[in-house]
């Protein structure tokens, strides 16, 4: 006698990919495929959050630095196996995967200006935060009525946020009566230099 096997199964890829989506959202899809540079939470330990010890060495940080020491770091999450994502194999990264920082500079933004970054240090995400080379923030300097203002460039027109009791977004959320002084204070620093791009925008815009 013969063992049957599965019956097959009877939902196209698209049924399945949605499936997928529904379960796990389309971050997913976007993380695995894009390789985007959040990919490389799968490196933790490393000074820049609460995890010990570490899973990668310093200076891991793209999906193919991780490929590099572990061929299925993300196996769990990116596990694909009938392509329906189109996941590249476990083994190999996607060359294409990079286009976005390629395209927009990444991290490279020194040569850009009007932007304004905020890192909440409640959020375990701030680990991934820009900051000025070997200047990340200490909590024990700051605190929940102020807020640490950093320039990333040299003229000013990049600059990074520090918020003491900021989590994941906060400072872009509705405001709340229980919002921490130092959101407040964020979304002013905001307003200001938002008010000063577009003062700036239409003088240029006269002159020219």
């Amino acid at each position: 006698m013969f063992e049957a096997g599965p019956p097959p199964d009877p939902k196209t890829n698209a049924e399945k990919c949605q499936d997928m989506l529904n379960s796990d959202t389309v971050w997913t899809a976007l993380v695995c495929n894009e390789e985007m540079n959040q990919m490389t939470t799968a490196a933790r330990g490393m000074g820049g959050d609460f995890y010990w010890p570490p899973t990668y060495p310093r200076g891991t940080k793209s999906f193919k630095d991780t490929l590099a020491i572990d061929p299925d770091p993300l196996g769990g999450v990116c596990a694909d196996p009938e392509g329906i994502f189109g996941f590249p194999p476990r083994d190999q990264y996607d060359s294409w995967a990079t286009w976005l920082d390629d395209y927009y500079g990444g991290i490279r933004i020194l040569s850009r200006s009007n932007i304004v970054l905020s890192n909440g240090l409640l959020d375990p995400w701030s680990s991934a935060g820009v900051y000025r080379p070997n200047a990340y923030p200490s909590r024990e300097h700051a605190s929940s009525d102020s807020v640490e203002v950093q320039n990333i460039t040299a003229d000013g027109s990049i600059v990074a946020l520090t918020l003491d009791l900021g989590g994941h977004h906060l400072d872009l959320m509705f405001s709340s009566d229980d919002d921490p002084p130092c959101a407040k204070i964020a979304r002013g620093i905001e307003d200001n230099h938002i008010t000063k791009w577009i003062a700036d925008w239409k003088e240029q815009s006269i002159t020219t």
